[in-house]
């Protein structure tokens, strides 16, 4: 076996087939889940595993090079103090669930997302190529999934009233409508930066149009008001940073501009249900008017209990580990609290908590010196893609499950891998 690599044909050392693996799986994490948020984790591993044996394959066949997550890192310590950390938040869970298969399986599909993370980073350390049609893929398999929702309304019977239920709890091919929304954030993030290329061709600009039309569309279709919030957020960042670079901003502002007029139009034609569309997001909002538990529908009773479950059982140190927040006793609905905070509290405790945001943060900042404050010139587009991936899905996060789904949790250590992965404009 050893000889057999060290012979290697050409096509194994080429990182190009391992690419379009990557790319691969990235497409099909949107349209190949179900309507089971456990099933889609187990399916997400396993595309998760499929390109873990892909990178084994690429390493053992090309040696060259170190890895690129030296022992001698602060990423490195952090991650193996935190690693030791939820591993004590099992083991000490006041609920007993390191006998419980859902808890390990839980924790275990957690490390695999980190482990994955460092493949594709390793990975694209390596490669020479352009990483946009991965970032690209993206939108994508959201573009075809918007489809897939309009010929599915089109093609059923309607004379039975299926709604709320099919439309907003398990849509074509996810399991709730919200989780669409995740995928949504990240396809229209990703675009943006793709508006500030210089001398892109007229077919190329034409093919990001289209895509970024329907994305809007889709986006305000699936009635979200976090998907809005976060993906307007990293449009105002990338905003100031054109500013800041004293880059061109009229056609970055006219296109998205056009994109969003063009989406909420698309939207409306398209509207079926009470929550579709901006105005419904906007009408659920103001009839809130100031009371911040409504406008939050309910999230902050979660939060309470969270703190409560905590006190409770003396496990601020640990918490109550993995899926802790499903066998609180006091829990009333939901499997997990609506916010990344008071996730991470309730599975791993403060220590947990703060090890991963220091990791979070250490890798975010990395990136930030490479992409944005040393940038003089010509901007690294795929890795703004990726970082734009991280800020929107983060912003959105404070109000809901995206480091709990697994689709959303595979972009996120996508995009982290693009963002700190030592590599050339590409």
């Amino acid at each position: 076996m050893h000889n057999f690599f060290l012979k290697a044909p050409i096509f194994l050392k080429n990182g190009s087939w391992l690419f379009f693996l990557l790319c691969g799986i990235t497409f099909l994490t949107a349209i190949t889940t179900g309507d089971n948020v456990f099933d889609n984790a187990w399916l997400i591993l396993r595309y998760e595993a499929l390109f873990f044996l892909g990178f084994l394959i690429f390493r053992f066949s090309n040696k060259e090079g170190e890895w690129h997550f030296p022992i001698k890192s602060v990423g490195f310590w952090l991650v193996t103090a935190w690693f030791a950390s939820i591993t004590f938040s099992l083991f000490l869970s006041p609920y007993g669930l390191m006998v419980e298969w859902f808890a390990f399986s839980r924790y275990f599909q957690t490390l695999f997302h980190i482990l994955f993370f460092f493949c594709v980073m390793d990975f694209l350390s390596r490669y020479k190529g352009s990483l946009t049609p991965l970032m690209l893929t993206i939108p994508a398999s959201i573009f075809i999934l918007a489809f897939v929702f309009i010929g599915s309304w089109l093609s059923l019977d309607h004379s039975q009233e299926m709604g709320r239920y099919f439309w907003f709890r398990a849509p074509p091919l996810n399991a709730h409508i919200r989780i669409t929304g995740f995928l949504i954030t990240a396809s229209v993030a990703v675009l943006a930066p793709y508006f500030f290329q210089k001398g892109a061709s007229k077919i190329k600009f034409i093919f990001l149009s289209f895509l970024s039309l329907i994305t809007w569309g889709f986006l305000f279709w699936c009635g979200g008001r976090g998907v809005m919030v976060s993906v307007w957020i990293i449009y105002a960042l990338l905003l100031i940073l054109l500013f800041t670079k004293k880059m061109p901003v009229k056609t970055f502002v006219l296109t998205t501009l056009i994109f969003m007029v063009g989406g909420i139009l698309l939207s409306e034609l398209f509207k079926v249900f009470p929550w579709n569309g901006i105005f419904q997001a906007t009408s659920r909002t103001t009839e809130a008017g100031g009371d911040l538990y409504k406008l939050a529908t309910g999230r902050p009773k979660l939060w309470g209990q969270v703190m409560e479950s905590l006190r409770s059982t003396n496990s601020y140190t640990f918490g109550l580990g993995p899926q802790g927040y499903c066998y609180m006793p006091n829990r009333t609905f939901a499997f997990q609290p609506h916010n990344l905070f008071f996730q991470f509290l309730a599975e791993w405790g403060v220590i947990g908590t703060l090890l991963f945001f220091s990791l979070l943060s250490y890798g975010f900042i990395k990136g930030v010196k490479s992409h944005v404050f040393t940038i003089t010139k010509e901007l690294n587009i795929p890795a703004l893609a990726a970082g734009a991936i991280i800020i929107s899905l983060g912003t959105h996060s404070l109000v809901d499950g995206i480091f709990y789904h697994a689709q959303s949790s595979f972009y996120i250590a996508l995009a982290f891998a693009v963002w700190v992965a030592p590599q050339k404009k590409r």
